[in-house]
């Protein structure tokens, strides 16, 4: 009877090689592969940390873009602050691209 118990399937410490008991039971340490032989340095810290912090910042910014920018007191404040590119009446664009082009200005600005 005791040969057909569930016991009898599961794979006990003493049926597992000295190894792979060293590593069932080194899982826990290792935490991300650093362990007594391979330690973060400071500049591996750094680099795990400023890689989550951009990780972060590429999954938040874009919602708190959203969630700010649409809000109406701020849009109704860039609507107050945007000014268009305005020409005054006597400029004509058309004089400033012919002259840049190296052609001869058809018209005057002080017509």
């Amino acid at each position: 009877p005791s040969q057909f118990s569930a016991s009898a399937f599961r794979p006990h410490a003493s049926h597992l090689s000295p190894y792979a008991a060293m590593l069932r039971r080194s899982l826990r340490l290792l935490g991300f592969f650093e362990n007594q032989f391979s330690k973060p340095g400071p500049m591996r810290q750094s680099h795990k940390r400023r890689g989550l912090m951009y990780t972060w910042a590429v999954f938040s910014f874009p919602t708190l873009l959203v969630l700010i920018g649409n809000h109406p007191d701020v849009q109704m404040w860039f609507i107050r602050q945007y000014k268009p590119c305005e020409y005054p009446p006597q400029s004509d664009p058309r004089i400033i691209y012919d002259i840049f082009n190296g052609r001869q200005a058809q018209r005057s600005s002080l017509e």
